[in-house]
């Protein structure tokens, strides 16, 4: 057998399809492979004898035939030594793909040249599939809210089989006997694959940057706990495991966040850790303010079921179909039927026909008119107003209304009576604590005493026909004009003849006065309790403020204190002169100033009160002007009148010498240029709330004054109108708290460009002090300029 014959035995044993070519491209050889791929695609011949070039261009014509055409030219030129190709050559009955390789029979390309054709076409199906699903992964990460991390364990899982073999112990037990353990692990791990959304999520510009942090710095910077279960979980080979922790970004910015890890399940990513990180802080702020609307609502209800049960009036509420929906309280005595007998049923079940029409709910937005009934009730027959509006849903639809009665049966039997006995309303009117105003449109026809005393009007000047009646109205009704609706309760405002306002609240009716046609206006002073209201809302606000402060206050003390003590021991192992020794000396002043600011704070919130005990006020203020004394500048006059030595209250006079130091501090500073401040300490007989015997310290100063917009908020913490540097806004506070722990009142008048006037209340107490040296020489020799 010659060795050409053995050659091509050999090449028919090969799987891949295989042709000799001439030197002039003629088929000379094809194997069995190739025979038998022809044979399959219904090839008309073996091919032998053929050109193969023409084969090329009519089986897969296209940019790939060309270049086959152009190599094996080339090729049997021998103007190359070898040619390959990767060309897909698809049949009607299968997709493939093969990569063909050319190289001569000789050394001098005059033998010809053998082709193979290794069909590649699962390899390729496989890489289009493996390139379609990383396109699918790809878009999946990139599109989804969370941040995820490949993380490469290998190192680590490697450490941990070397340790289990050596330790028999579990991970904690080591964790215990090695707490360095921690930090080696923390080298053993890296990021080599992040999500775009990891980028823009940690604020990191870019990936690269992301990169280079290591996994232990970048999730478990907040907290160690997760880093250790997290580490469990890989020496563990559990499957993954989630948590919730606080996440900083590269910026610094934390934000709340559910971490999931995963560990593949086949063991050829076993190496591998996947991090899934979520940012739900605003799903928690949103569950945050679900809690806190949910509060709101359920203190919204019991506030309206109380406040409806506090109105004396009998209120009941109805849906659109005249279902009673609740009661309060006023209506259950008023009618006998309880809230929850009523609840439920419909009007027609307790009241009769017609009455019970008056109940029923229009569908119109329009306010329903008042009504007079007669209501028969367990106590007997009521005349009654019945007043009704409509309440919409939340699409502003009319879903009920709400009936309020107005019992006036009292009322109607009084103005009978009234009407009956001119002389027995006269007495009344005339000893009324209420101003009583009876006027037709043209002139006032009588006033009672009080009107006059209120007022400060005379008998000839309230009857004169000059008389400005409608200017000492400053409000009456939402509208500007007096109602003559005698259950029109409504609040307004009188101006006396000097200028005073004062608020009251009243009604007017429609009487016969002598023979005519009149309107009658009866009204109560109510500018005390305004007054008391206003103070106690004050009082509300700064005491919710000061209890704000305080805690905080106790915070920082207590972080204060830890800094300070530090730097103490720090500043003993230093050397006296060192710039570490001057540096620890600065921290350790700003510490203690720190320290002084916090006790302001606190004595605003009460909470750092000393011990109390009876002093003599005269005393510590005049000791407290011995230290304010020399800050205060020459061009400034201080004045004091420091007069009550019977002022005795019981109080800590370290915080006394605080008010008055702040008190005078602030006037001084309130002074540009020159100016006087007025001190003064007298003993008065209060009225009102603040009854007994007080002390009274009045500060003035002619400074600048008080902005009117600013008044208000003079004693809320932090609260200042001073320069920054100048200021903390916690001395008024302070004062304020002070004052109010010795059940004080201070309070202040102030106009801009002319100065300020604070006068503060402190009620005194009966008995003497321990004895103590007076000032006597201090008091003498005191220079107030």
């Amino acid at each position: 057998m010659s060795p050409e014959n053995n050659a091509y035995d050999v090449l028919d044993a090969l799987s891949q399809n295989i042709v000799v070519l001439d030197k002039h491209g003629t088929i000379v050889f094809a194997n069995n492979a190739w025979k038998d791929f022809g044979k399959y695609n219904g090839a008309p011949s073996d091919f032998i004898g053929t050109k193969y070039l023409d084969h090329c261009n009519g089986d897969c014509p296209g940019p790939e035939a060309e270049k086959v055409s152009d190599g094996i030219e080339r090729l049997l030129g021998g103007r190359t030594s070898s040619f390959a190709i990767d060309y897909p050559c698809h049949s009607p009955l299968e997709q493939r793909w093969y990569t063909m390789t050319a190289t001569p029979l000789d050394r001098d390309h005059k033998e010809g040249i053998i082709v193979v054709h290794d069909n590649i076409t699962e390899r390729v199906l496989a890489e289009q599939a493996n390139r379609v699903q990383k396109e699918k992964l790809s878009l999946i990460v990139n599109n989804v809210d969370a941040a995820l991390f490949g993380i490469d364990i290998t190192l680590l899982q490697q450490y941990f089989n070397t340790l289990k073999k050596i330790h028999t112990g579990s991970f904690l037990d080591h964790i215990h006997d090695k707490p360095e353990f921690l930090r080696e692990t923390s080298g053993l791990i890296r990021i080599v694959d992040i999500s775009d959304r990891a980028v823009s999520m940690y604020r990191a510009g870019s990936a690269k940057k992301l990169l280079s942090y290591s996994p232990r710095k970048l999730f478990f910077k907040t907290s160690v706990r997760p880093y250790i279960n997290s580490l469990n979980a890989i020496y563990n080979d559990e499957t993954g495991f989630a948590f919730s922790t606080i996440q900083q970004d590269l910026t610094g910015k934390k934000f709340d966040a559910l971490v999931k890890l995963a560990f593949p399940s086949d063991s050829d990513h076993r190496n591998w850790l996947l991090v899934c990180v979520i940012d739900i802080t605003d799903l928690k702020n949103n569950e945050k303010a679900l809690i806190e609307t949910d509060k709101a609502l359920k203190k919204q209800l019991a506030f309206t079921s109380s406040l409806l049960d506090t109105i004396p009036m009998p209120v009941s509420y109805q849906n659109r179909k005249g279902m009673f929906l609740g009661c309060n309280s006023a209506f259950e005595s008023f009618t006998g039927i309880s809230k929850n007998v009523l609840k439920g049923k419909k009007t027609s079940d307790f009241f009769p026909e017609p009455l019970s029409q008056h109940f029923s709910c229009s569908g119109h937005t329009k306010p329903h008119p008042s009504e007079d009934l007669d209501i028969l009730t367990p106590e007997g027959p009521r005349n009654v107003v019945l007043n009704k509006a409509n309440f919409k849903d939340s699409a502003h639809n009319v879903s009920g209304c709400i009936t309020v009665f107005n019992d006036i049966t009292d009322r109607l039997n009084y103005e009978k009576s009234l009407q009956g006995s001119e002389k027995q309303f006269r007495d009344l009117a005339e000893h009324s604590h209420n101003i009583i105003v009876i006027r037709n449109n043209k002139k006032i026809l009588y006033v009672n005493p009080r009107f006059k005393i209120l007022l400060e009007y005379g008998e000839n000047e309230v009857f004169s026909p000059a008389f400005p009646y409608s200017k000492i109205f400053v409000q009456e009704q939402s509208n500007g004009k007096v109602s003559n609706n005698a259950d029109a309760l409504s609040e307004i405002q009188l101006v006396t003849k000097s200028g005073r306002k004062l608020t009251c609240i009243g009604r007017n009716a429609s009487i016969d006065f002598d023979g005519q046609s009149a309107i009658m206006g009866i009204y109560t002073d109510i500018t005390p309790f305004k007054e008391l209201e206003k103070k106690y809302r004050e009082s509300q606000k700064l005491n919710a403020l000061g209890t704000l402060a305080g805690g905080i206050a106790h915070d920082f003390n207590n972080i204060i204190a830890s800094i300070l003590g530090y730097a103490s021991m720090t500043l003993d192992d230093l050397e006296e002169n060192s710039l570490a020794h001057k540096n620890t000396a600065t921290i350790i002043d700003a510490s203690r100033r720190a320290q002084a600011l916090v006790e302001q704070i606190l004595s605003f919130s009460r909470d750092s009160t000393g011990p109390k005990k009876r002093i003599s006020l005269r005393q510590v203020i005049l000791e407290a002007l011995r230290f304010i004394k020399p800050l205060i500048p020459s061009s400034i006059t201080l004045v004091h009148q420091v007069t009550c030595s019977s002022c005795y209250v019981d109080a800590d006079p370290s915080k006394i010498q605080q008010i008055i130091i702040n008190m005078l501090t602030n006037a001084k500073q309130a002074i540009e240029g020159t100016g006087t401040i007025t001190l003064s300490l007298k003993d008065e007989e209060m009225q009102g709330t603040l009854h007994g015997n007080h002390a009274t310290i009045t500060i003035s100063d002619t400074g600048k004054g008080i902005p009117e917009k600013h008044l208000d908020r003079i004693f809320e913490p932090f609260f200042t109108t001073k320069q920054a540097g100048k200021g903390t806004g916690l001395g008024l506070a302070a004062v304020y708290g002070i004052i109010s722990d010795l059940d004080g009142d201070i309070t202040v008048k102030s106009t801009e460009g002319k100065g300020s006037t604070f006068t503060i209340s402190i009620p005194l107490t009966t008995g003497q002090p321990a004895a103590t040296p007076e000032p006597s020489t201090y008091e003498n020799n005191y220079d107030y300029r």
